[in-house]
Formats: structure tokens, sequence, C-alpha cells
């Protein structure tokens, strides 16, 4: 890569359980952030 940057690949993990009534908050967080990251996993941490 001569002269440029390389992109760093950005991922935001996040385990949740009963979290319905923050969740949007999380994503409308993520959403605002100057650097948005590429890829968002939530994972359910019920059982």
């Amino acid at each position: 890569m001569c002269g440029t940057m390389a992109r760093i690949h950005v991922s935001v993990n996040a385990t949740v359980y009963n979290e319905r009534a923050s969740i949007e908050r999380l994503l409308d967080s993520l959403a605002g952030q100057t650097r948005r990251p590429d890829e968002v996993i939530l994972c359910d941490g019920g059982i």
C-alpha cells in the first residue's frame, strides 16, 4: 500500500440478555459514532 493507510476493520460484539428496552439506544449510539463499526454482532445471552 504505497502512500495509503490500510483501513482497520472495526467489529462490535455485545452479549445481551433481556435488553429489549435498551437495545435501540445501543444501536443508535453506535450509528452516531465518528467511526461507525463495520459490523455489529449481538449474541443472545439467554438460556
